[in-house]
């Protein structure tokens, strides 16, 4: 059969105007998410604190640091807000702000700290959670009084006795020739708190 040169012409535009189907784009691979390094211990010495991770990195907060960016750390590493409180304010002892999680504090807005520091820690238990809190040696609350005098190097301790029992104040990493730094109580030989850095003039209260 012979077609008409107008349908020739016809079929040959229609062909010609048929597009073949886009090619589909492919997006590049993901590179993965590496997931945040998770906090293994908090420890303290008489200038810093300092939070250790999973993947073997440490931060280090010296005292002197912004108390907001201590507590954002410390909110990440221990999985929450801290509950935040005022104190109540004493004949020796001004008014501060305290932001606590489980065994751990951070006083802030705090007139008795040493000249220049901005915050300090308390430790009242030998972790917040499943993390360790120890002094930068690893003495803990509920350890031997004896042998964190020991650990402590170059540590000043005073001890007192009274009722059938030992009480040991342990003074460690002083600074500015001994009239701060760290501050630990021992009762009866057992660590019952530590909190740094401390003005020791003013310690009474």
């Amino acid at each position: 059969m012979r077609f008409a040169p107008a349908v020739v012409l016809v079929a040959l535009v229609l062909s010609g105007c048929t597009s073949s189907p886009a090619p589909v784009e492919t997006s590049a691979a993901q590179e993965p998410v590496a997931a945040p390094a998770v906090a293994t211990a908090i420890g303290i010495s008489g200038t810093a604190l300092q939070i250790s991770y999973d993947d073997e990195s440490t931060k280090n907060f010296a005292f002197t640091s912004e108390p907001t960016e201590v507590i954002e750390a410390l909110t990440l590493a221990l999985g929450g807000p801290p509950a935040v409180s005022t104190s109540e304010e004493l004949a020796c002892q001004p008014r501060f702000t305290n932001s606590s999680w489980p065994g751990l504090g951070i006083r802030s807005d705090y007139a008795s700290l040493p000249d220049g520091q901005r915050f300090a820690v308390t430790i009242d238990a030998a972790t917040s959670g499943a993390i360790p809190l120890s002094t930068s040696e690893g003495v803990a609350v509920g350890g031997d009084g004896d042998d964190a005098f020991a650990a402590l190097d170059g540590a000043k301790r005073d001890r007192k006795s009274g009722q059938g029992a030992n009480y040991d104040t342990i003074f460690f990493d002083r600074q500015a020739d001994g009239a701060w730094g760290g501050y630990l109580f021992a009762a009866n030989d057992a660590v019952v708190t530590i909190i740094s850095p401390v003005d020791y003039a003013t310690r009474s209260c």
